[in-house]
């Protein structure tokens, strides 16, 4: 896989890239390894060119699968926005190769050429614009689940009476 084969350079000429690619470093995780953690303090972005990764969260017993990504994927594109905690883990789930863009490198290649910027931040936008999509359908469907499971008569009782022998014990 190429650099401009990812949808973040797709729009780039082939000088445009070769400027990139040497601000990349390219490193390679086994099955089974974190990429980050959530918490953590992130100023890089990831990119991958081969392999698969999960993005989870953890809560108390429960884990919360958030996304499994692919070759031409990437993620922790936020860090290049602003550093910040990451939100999320990230574990490798098959042998990966995957490039890293520091902030940095982000800052070198805003500074070289506002084309390349421009370029680059349209293509992050759209593809953030089609998560954010994704993530309100997801909220959509999760809601109607929610407010299907709360009109439940049945269901309500239980609570509601649940609730009330709390509220007598506590008296």
């Amino acid at each position: 896989m190429k650099i401009n084969d990812f949808l973040l350079f797709k729009n780039l000429t082939d000088e445009e890239t070769a400027f990139i690619e040497p601000l990349l470093k390219r490193k390679e995780y086994k099955k089974g390894e974190m990429v980050f953690s959530e918490g953590e303090l992130g100023a890089e972005m990831y990119l991958i060119e081969k392999g698969k990764v999960r993005v989870y969260l953890e809560r108390g017993d429960y884990t919360l699968e958030l996304a499994t990504l692919n070759s031409g994927d990437f993620f922790g594109e936020m860090a290049l926005l602003r550093v910040y905690d990451r939100s999320a883990n990230v574990e490798v789930v098959e042998d990966s190769v995957i490039y890293i863009m520091t902030i940095n490198a982000f800052k070198k290649i805003m500074e070289k050429d506002l084309n390349i910027s421009v370029k680059i931040l349209t293509a992050l936008c759209n593809i953030l614009a089609d998560r954010l999509a994704r993530t309100n359908n997801n909220l959509e469907t999760h809601f109607l689940l929610n407010k299907a499971i709360v009109g439940d008569k049945m269901f309500r009782d239980l609570y509601i009476t649940k609730n009330k022998s709390k509220e007598k014990h506590t008296k």
